[in-house]
Formats: C-alpha cells, sequence, structure tokens
C-alpha cells in the first residue's frame, strides 16, 4: 500500500509528524513582562503550541526569563503553514492510503484478525511508574470487555467495536526496552530525536520480535510500529516543558532513517504515547486509550480533523476521535469513528439518498447503526454524512445526542497536507474552507464558536446535533442551510435535497423524510404530534453555564446566584 509513494519523494528527509492537539481543560497562571499575571491554557499540537487565555490571546515563553508575552495568531499560523509544507514534501504515507469513497485499494487491510506491536520504552533517567508494566500493557491493549479502573474498554475492544466485529486488533508487548540515553535527549527541540527512540528501540527488540509480522498486506514494509514511553507526555503538560515528547505519528524516512529494515521488512511508518497523563486537578494518573487510538488511526490513514493551522475553524470537535474527540472522558472514553471514518475503511457501506423517502428506525453509530449519505449531484466528491450518535459504548461521552450531519469535500492535496480543515491561504495549495465538519443544528457560526472563551471551551458542541429546539431540518432555507462548496447541476451551490422532520424516538432511534427538491415550493411534512408514543420531544441538548474563568457550572441558569456568567458563549449578567 505504500508503493505509490515515489523515491523522490522519499529520499527529502525532513522530519514531519501528526500529532494529537493539547488536552484542553488544563489552566495555569503565567507572568507577564509587565508584572501581570494570566490565566491560559495550553493549545496547539506538536509543531505550533502556545497558551491561550480566555479571550483568545495567544501567549508564548519570552526566551529563558521564565515570563511570557503575547504573540499574534497570524505569527502561529505561519509556523503551521510552514510544518504543511514540509509535510507534503515528505509525503507521509498516512494522508495518501484513502482516496475518495471507494477507492480504498485494499479495504481487506482492516478486516479479520491483525497484530499490531507495542515496544514499552523507558531511559537512563525515567522509568515506568508501575512494577510490571508489560503485564499491565497486555491487558489494557488486548482484553476484552477490560474495566479496570477508569478504563472503561481496551484498545481491542475500540477497534472491534468501531468495525462491528470485523477487525479484531491485537499486540504483541515487548519490553520494557531500556534506551541509552535520558528522557530529554529524545524530547527535546520538539523532538527531535523522537525516531532516533523509535530506531533504537527496534533494534534492541530485533531478537525477541519477528518484524514481519506486522506487514499485513505482504508489501515488504511493517504497517506501524507503536513505542509506549515512560513518564508524561507534552500534550496535557500544566507547564512548558519542551523537553517533553508529544504523542505522535510520523514516518523514518523524513528523519533521514531510509530503508531501515528488519527481519527483510522496513521499519518507517511509527507512533508513541505516553505512560501517564496530567489531570486538571493537577494530578497525575495512568493516561487512558485515546491518545493512543488517535495516533494508531494516523497509521491507518486517517489526518487530523481540527485545525492544524488554529485559523478559528471548528473541524470535528469532540465529536470525532481524530479532532479533541481522543479526550472524551479523560481519553478513557474516546468518541467512536464517524461513519466517514466506518465507511473508508470498509466497515459499513451508506445508503445512498437520491429519490423521496422516509426514514424510520435509524439506529446509533455505536451499535453499527445505518448511514446515509447525499451527494452533490454534479460532483462526487462532495457530500453529507448522517449518523446517529447516542450516549452509548464509546460515545457515551460525546457532548450531545441526536442526528450528526458531516459535511465533507475531500481534496488529495489537502489530506496530503494534513491541512484537512485549515483555512489558511498562505501556502503554495490555497483553500477557504474546511472539508470534514458538521452543521451545527443551533446555527453557531463555527469560526465564531472556536473564537475567545468559546474556542476553549466548545460550549456549544452539544446544540450540533438534530433536533435542535424547533429546528428539524436542512434545507435551501434553513438554518443553517444546505450548502455546497462546488456548484451542483443547476449551477447553484446549494445541496438538491432537504432532510426534514428530523425526529429522536425514546429508544434513540432516528427518523427523517428525504425530498430530491430543494426549491422553497417544496410542500411540508406535517410534525409528529407531541402526544404519539415513543417520541422524544426534549432538546438534544441543554444551555451550559460556566463561571467567566471558564469553570462549568451546570445546565439552569437560573440556578444561579447573581453575577456573571457564559452561556452558549454569550456573556450574561444576571
Amino acid at each position: 500500500m505504500k508503493k505509490f509513494l515515489s523515491t523522490l519523494l522519499l529520499s527529502m528527509a525532513v522530519y514531519v509528524a501528526n500529532a494529537i492537539p493539547a488536552y484542553p481543560g488544563i489552566w495555569r497562571t503565567v507572568k507577564l513582562a509587565d508584572g501581570s499575571e494570566v490565566k491560559v491554557m495550553l493549545r496547539g499540537d506538536e509543531h505550533v503550541h502556545f497558551w491561550q487565555s480566555a479571550d483568545g490571546t495567544a501567549y508564548v515563553p519570552d526566551g529563558e526569563s521564565g515570563l511570557f508575552k503575547a504573540v499574534s495568531m497570524k505569527s502561529l499560523e505561519k509556523k503551521a503553514v510552514a510544518r504543511q509544507k514540509r509535510m507534503a514534501r515528505a509525503a507521509n504515507t498516512k494522508g495518501q492510503r484513502f482516496r475518495a469513497p471507494g477507492e480504498n485499494k485494499n479495504p481487506a487491510i482492516f478486516q479479520g484478525s491483525k497484530r499490531g506491536l507495542i515496544l514499552l520504552v523507558e531511559f537512563s533517567d525515567k522509568h515506568f511508574s508501575m512494577p510490571s508494566p508489560k503485564n499491565f500493557y497486555t491487558h489494557v491493549a488486548n482484553d476484552k470487555g477490560y474495566r479496570e479502573g477508569r478504563f472503561q474498554g481496551s484498545i481491542r475492544d475500540y477497534f472491534h467495536a468501531q468495525s462491528g466485529g470485523q477487525f479484531d486488533l491485537t499486540f504483541d508487548i515487548v519490553g520494557p526496552i531500556k534506551l541509552p540515553r535520558p528522557y530529554r535527549y529524545y524530547g527535546m527541540n520538539n523532538d527531535d530525536h523522537a525516531a532516533d527512540m523509535i530506531r533504537t528501540a527496534c533494534l534492541q527488540a530485533k531478537d525477541s520480535v519477528d518484524f514481519s509480522t506486522y506487514d499485513w498486506d505482504n508489501d515488504g514494509e511493517a504497517e506501524e510500529v507503536f513505542v509506549l514511553y515512560a513518564g508524561h507526555g507534552q500534550a496535557d503538560s500544566p507547564v512548558e516543558d519542551d523537553d517533553l515528547i508529544w504523542p505522535h505519528m510520523s514516518n523514518l524516512a523524513s528523519a533521514g532513517y531510509r530503508n531501515f529494515k528488519l527481519d527483510n521488512t522496513i521499519i518507517n511508518t511509527y507512533a508513541c504515547s505516553s505512560e501517564l497523563r496530567y489531570t486538571k486537578l493537577g494530578g497525575s494518573e495512568v493516561a487512558g486509550i485515546g491518545t493512543f487510538c488517535h495516533e494508531f488511526s494516523h497509521c491507518m490513514g486517517f489526518p487530523d480533523m481540527y485545525d492544524t493551522a488554529y485559523s478559528g475553524n471548528y473541524g470535528m470537535g469532540s465529536w470525532d476521535l481524530m479532532d479533541n474527540g481522543a479526550y472524551n472522558g479523560d481519553g478513557f472514553v474516546p468518541a467512536g469513528y464517524t461513519g466517514y471514518e466506518k465507511m473508508v475503511c470498509g466497515w459499513t457501506k451508506p445508503v445512498e439518498l437520491t429519490a423521496d423517502t422516509t426514514i424510520t428506525g435509524m439506529q446509533c453509530l455505536a451499535d453499527m447503526g445505518q448511514t446515509y449519505i447525499v451527494y452533490n449531484d454534479a460532483d462526487r466528491n462532495e457530500y453529507y454524512i448522517l449518523d446517529n450518535r447516542q450516549l452509548k459504548g464509546f460515545d457515551a461521552q460525546l457532548p450531545g445526542r441526536g442526528m450528526i450531519i458531516s459535511h465533507i469535500d475531500y481534496d488529495a492535496t489537502l489530506w496530503r497536507y494534513n491541512a484537512v480543515n485549515t483555512t489558511v491561504g498562505t501556502y503554495a495549495y490555497g483553500n477557504d474552507h474546511q472539508h470534514v465538519t458538521i452543521f451545527h443544528a443551533n446555527g453557531y457560526d463555527e469560526s465564531m464558536s472556536h473564537s475567545g472563551l468559546g474556542r476553549l471551551l466548545m460550549q456549544d458542541e452539544g446544540g450540533a446535533t438534530y433536533p435542535y429546539m424547533k429546528n428539524d431540518s436542512l434545507t435551501a432555507t434553513s438554518t443553517p442551510a444546505a450548502m455546497l462548496y462546488n456548484e451542483n447541476s443547476e449551477g447553484k451551490k446549494l445541496m438538491n435535497y432537504s432532510i426534514l422532520n428530523i425526529k429522536q424516538q425514546g429508544d434513540g432511534s432516528m427518523s427523517f423524510v428525504f425530498r430530491k427538491s430543494a426549491r422553497q415550493n417544496i410542500q411540508p411534512v406535517p410534525p409528529v404530534p407531541a402526544d404519539i408514543k415513543g417520541v422524544d420531544m426534549t432538546p438534544a441538548r441543554t444551555h451550559r453555564v460556566y463561571s467567566i474563568s471558564g469553570t462549568f457550572l451546570g445546565t439552569d441558569i437560573e440556578k444561579m446566584p447573581h453575577g456573571i456568567y457564559i452561556v452558549d458563549g454569550k456573556k450574561i449578567v444576571k
């Protein structure tokens, strides 16, 4: 599957990586040069990270002084753009494997029983916090129905559930392997020597590992090597420490280790994550499976769904493992795959809607319920995905429940740049819109919902699902409207279809009416009477109330004492 990479591109040794976004919700207070202090939260990823206050101002360390200074988001965007250019030159395999729907050249690769490799790595000055890490991670990775501590499933459980039992992934656990250098050597300067960590660990493990086992499609290259390293990672650190390794996925070729072979098998694609995580209360605990599943999914071919240039776009938020959904339930209950991702893996085949119909009994995605797809009738690279997301299984910690309507506009170049939801137009390949995002049923503009405090807390996310209050339809005249990025067969940028009368039933199933024409003279579909048994008329979300400092207080503003609050992204004085 990797043979399409050209020799020229592989020869360009530019180290690139795809990393999980910073863990949201860990705040700290930093001091500025003028002596003032500001409360900030870590944002960004391995390549571009910064600290952001509730008003949206970005701060970075001011040299070695221990103080911080404000910087413009534009300057941070430029760094992100430079990273995207490096990614394109290095032609990382992950963004190339999957094309438009139906073009996955080898869908069987994610079918049946497969074995992955986890190397447990510790350093000359950093060891695992537990006495028997191999035994512990054997259970975390491979047990069926794993429910120890905060874990609500193993890594095997996660992929088994997303595939509906079609993909049974287990791991060989090797180690701990002690590396000769201290932790900071591998983590300093934005993980400059992370690839050296991978290569050294593989060399030390070669006598006990047959690396050809992990070449699932017999193309001479292992699908992945995953390193789980002792200690903390940088993505959830409450302090500025560039000596920590940020969990990420990358390839050895981009770091200069081309054609690195063991057991006559090329070792190239790798990912890594940390043993421990910091908590919002300042403590420390064993990390959940969310970051692991996010990085492993990069190895499977998925790009990041968050805005990798931090230009203010929503992306997929907490609804997607490849965005902040990896952190749902503090990473112990990561979001399940979307219908789009299950389709790309070959685990589900969405039903294409083309003719007038009424759909009832639409089951939730966590139960492998049916996904529906609506194509732009003039461009099948653009389409809507309709999923029923309910609070069960690995979706139990989603911000809401109901129908999620995603808007996909596939562009191979942006997938290769890992810039799917970035709209910074200063790099070689410009882009003016998000390519995998959702329609917010509450009508919130995506860029507004991710500015300032709203961007940090995502308190409006629960309003994304249909129905929301009285909004139960997506049409040419609804808010939001059924818009397109590319012209339809009539030369308009509106979908030639309407999704009407979306209802959530008492058993968690969904129903809706699909109509072919989007013209305003369409005959309205009578709403379901409220007194019909089994119909849940309650809105799919509640109003989330936060203090001005960002602390979640509840869902009923009427119960709050007099003061200033943030409700649905707006300041309220009571």
